[in-house]
């Protein structure tokens, strides 16, 4: 460990901090002293995670220190770090950093749901979470729970364990004990928790999971996405259809108390109460007036509590009444099934559709009004201002711009502030953390979370400039310009000419390489195209005869396989594979894509959102109406497009020794509007081109310099690989080693020998100066000293090689291809 001072807390690191470590772990430590707001972005690959940690861990430590004999309420209280991020995976990467850490005795917990954690196999495998929480209370209430019981007894031994959500699960298992309330039992007394931005930022599941932010330091990890995190956790959605479903729960309901003699009057009124709430207001939303029945339907927030008001009197002093006649319904629900269950002989929770339908239409209601329903929806004055009432047809967010389906009505609850999400965490948490490796512009999302005292940090990348090529083009192969937009999509001369520049590109850049499109249906749509005939091979079988192709699936488990088969495939193949993704979609975050797994990433236009989603529609008016001076709607229009390409960009450099190619195939990537708004580690990188004359030899020129599999030459290490070669060569250190001529090649030299790595097309020729070295070398390969077989060349040909099933010197010393025998 090494140990550093930072504004006087002494920070124990796990090896020499870089220059851009040292000035991020000054910015959280500036933070947590004096409580200010902070927005760092580090680029992947810098260490962020561990920095984070790391300075956090130590600030928390040296308070405590500080403290320690005073008896001083508020720094015994913020010892708490709440450590979120998006995913699980995630979650467990940064447990995997913080296990590195010298703070890792301190005792942790990581939060996850029922539906990860449960190992009860009556509730595990019941699919909706509200129901899965129910007959978890109630099994609890009843006769207990075997793993549940057991947890007294075992939490001592498990709070000197760090373990991510799986280790825990395999843990519970193990020993029998309930991992989900294990956690929950660790948080109570845990310094540092670990759990998804839901468990935060949701009001709701706050309570549910009972997390307490009252002082504690909350850092949420991966925030690039964090405002949509936030106004979707106070916005909510609720299909017309959800009445018919509602309707067909409170007649099953009925029919449950018709064979009881004596029902309870608490369970007539609540079906009573809950009947006449389907049937008003959906009549209510019905009778709504649209000035254009396929455009969205736009009203102020305050107008659906008037609406609810006006049509069935529910307001703040009845809502929790009718979340209890709702909760009433429920429960006479699924007596109603366990009898129908009993009498058929079917399972309860059984996959039947209409019962589920019944379900979720009573926990969707619930949702719906535990929602507008809230603590912080009280102040009328800013729900008008910070919310708006939608009633639109029902869409798919891949549609393509214009493309309108006949589908049901939805009437949303719309959130545009996601400041009104934080506001209280802001309130009551010590201090807020939000770190990405993609958050620029940062001044447009200071404006977006409406922040007026904050921290703010753009770090450099550490990698040296070699280690990245970005090449921005206006046209394509044949001069066709480059600009996909919603009259180019379908314009079969710009689709094959986007196809044949990606044919170019893939021939050069090896190994894995990464595509990404707007939408599933411009993706969809230009490899139709490229499957088309045409003269000879067409576009498609070019680009897989080169590199295999995989495309990426809307069906979670078809991308799973997908990706399992990309992966394999660069790994077991010289020229890799090739994935087509879309921006936002599962292959452009989330994923480790390291060393030989992305060397290249293609971004084909603009990923603007949906113009014509309703949601687009409601936030750019929104801006424009009330936030106009600090950025406009079309302003944030564009922001949006430029953080999802930055975030695809993050996929190509993963750590200090990665290198690989960006390739920006859009002409408004050649504009200096568009590359000031790009990470600023990728700005001093972009060279743009207007045709792809020398393109080529160019990014085989960058690629050259480096070992295919995914670290950069290390010039003294390189003659070490000729020690069993060549006998005469002893300690072959090199003195000096230089880069020669105009076709890209090394040269080692030292004393009797000079060793020539020459880069042809295929990266596959090696020359040997001494006649010696060269016939000893050829014979080690090929079993053989005719040196006829060699065709008087001076080089030694990996083709020729390859003939006699032999792995050619430059394999073995780039290691690109068998090895030998030993």
């Amino acid at each position: 460990m090494v140990r550093l001072i930072i504004h006087n807390v002494p920070i124990d690191f796990p090896y020499e901090p870089y220059q851009c470590q040292l000035v991020y772990m000054e910015k959280v430590i500036i933070s947590l002293e004096n409580k200010c707001f902070a927005l760092l972005e580090s680029p992947t690959g810098t260490g962020k995670t561990l920095c984070l940690l790391c300075a956090t861990l130590a600030w928390r430590e040296y308070k405590k220190r500080q403290k320690i004999e005073q008896i001083d309420k508020v720094y015994r209280d913020i010892l708490r770090i709440i450590y979120t991020s998006r995913t699980h995976a995630q979650l467990s990467q940064a447990v995997k950093e913080f296990k590195s850490t010298a703070y890792n005795s301190i005792c942790i917990s990581v939060r996850g749901s029922r539906n990860q954690l449960c190992i009860h196999e009556g509730i595990k495998n019941i699919k909706n979470p509200f129901l899965q929480r129910k007959k978890c209370t109630q099994l609890l209430s009843q006769s207990g729970c075997l793993y549940r019981n057991n947890i007294a007894s075992k939490t001592k031994d498990y709070k000197n364990l760090c373990m991510d959500i799986e280790e825990l699960a395999f843990m519970g298992k193990k020993d029998s004990v309930c991992p989900y309330y294990m956690s929950k039992e660790l948080s109570d007394e845990s310094e540092i928790i670990f759990m998804p931005y839901n468990y935060v930022v949701d009001a709701n599941i706050r309570a549910q999971q009972s997390v307490d932010i009252d002082n504690s330091i909350i850092i949420f990890d991966e925030a690039h996405n964090i405002d949509k995190i936030c106004e979707d956790a106070c916005s909510v959605e609720l299909p017309l259809s959800t009445f018919a479903g509602l309707l067909n729960s409170v007649k099953a309901a009925a029919r449950y108390i018709k064979q009881h003699p004596a029902p309870a009057d608490s369970h007539l009124m609540s079906i009573s109460l809950v009947g006449t709430f389907a049937h008003n207001f959906e009549l209510a939303l019905e009778h709504i007036t649209l000035f254009d029945p396929k455009a969205p339907t736009f009203m102020d927030g305050s107008y659906l509590y008037e609406l609810l008001d006006r049509s069935c009197g529910l307001r703040y002093d009845s809502a929790r009444e009718f979340l209890s006649s709702l909760e009433c319904v429920l429960s006479l629900l699924e007596g109603n099934l366990e009898g129908t269950a009993q009498r058929d002989g079917s399972a309860p929770f059984g996959p039947d559709s209409g019962r589920q339908r019944q379900f979720d239409a009573l926990f969707r209601i619930m949702d719906f009004i535990e929602t507008l329903f809230s603590e912080k929806m009280k102040n009328t004055e800013e729900v008008a201002l910070n919310f708006k009432v939608i009633l639109h047809a029902q869409e798919k967010d891949d549609l393509l711009v214009g493309d309108r389906s006949k589908c049901s009505r939805v009437l949303s609850f719309l959130c545009l502030n996601s400041k009104f999400a934080l506001k209280d965490i802001l309130g009551t948490s010590h201090n807020i953390i939000m770190t990405s490796g993609t958050l620029s512009p940062l001044a447009a999302y200071t404006t977006e979370l409406s922040l007026s005292a904050f921290l703010t940090l753009e770090n450099p990348h550490i990698i040296q400039k070699e280690q990245l090529w970005v090449g921005a083009f206006s046209c394509g192969l044949k001069g066709t310009l480059l600009k996909s937009t919603f009259r180019t999509r379908d314009d079969v001369q710009y689709v094959r000419e986007l196809g044949e520049s990606i044919v170019c590109l893939a021939n050069e850049i090896p190994a894995g390489l990464l595509i990404f499109f707007p939408t599933y249906g411009v993706m969809n749509n230009c490899v139709q195209t490229w499957k088309k005939s045409s003269e000879g091979l067409n576009i498609w079988e070019a680009l897989n005869m080169m590199k295999p192709v995989f495309v990426e699936s809307e069906i979670p488990a078809e991308f799973t396989a997908a990706l399992r088969s990309y992966l394999q495939a660069v790994e077991s193949r010289r020229n890799g594979a090739c994935f087509l993704g879309v921006f936002r979609g599962r292959l452009s975050e989330g994923l480790d894509f390291t060393n030989s797994r992305a060397r290249g990433v293609i971004i084909v236009g603009l990923p603007y959102p949906p113009v014509y989603s309703y949601k687009v529609l409601c936030k750019r008016r929104y801006l424009d109406l009330y936030r106009s001076a600090r950025v406009s709607g079309s302003e944030w229009y564009n922001l949006e497009a430029i953080r999802t390409v930055n975030q695809a960009i993050g996929r190509v450099i993963r750590h200090k020794t990665d290198f690989g190619a960006v390739v920006l195939l859009d002409s408004r990537y050649t504009s200096g509007t568009v590359i000031g708004k790009l990470s600023k580690w990728v700005r001093p990188h972009i060279r743009c081109f207007k045709t792809f004359e020398g393109v080529s030899e160019t990014l085989r020129g960058f690629f050259s310099t480096f070992r295919c599999e995914g670290s950069m030459y290390k010039l003294n290490a390189l003659p070490n690989n000729l020690s069993g070669l060549n006998s005469k060569v002893e300690n072959p250190i090199p003195r000096r080693a230089r880069f020669t001529g105009k076709r890209p090649k090394l040269i080692i030299q030292k004393e009797n020998y000079e060793c020539t790595l020459y880069r042809n097309e295929h990266l596959k020729a090696v020359h040997y100066a001494s006649m010696d070295s060269k016939r000893s070398l050829y014979a080690d390969l090929t079993g053989t000293t005719q040196l006829d077989q060699w065709s008087g060349s001076r080089c030694a040909s990996a083709r020729s090689l390859q003939r006699l099933n032999k792995p050619s010197f430059s394999q073995m010393l780039l290691n690109e291809g068998p090895e030998r025998d030993q």
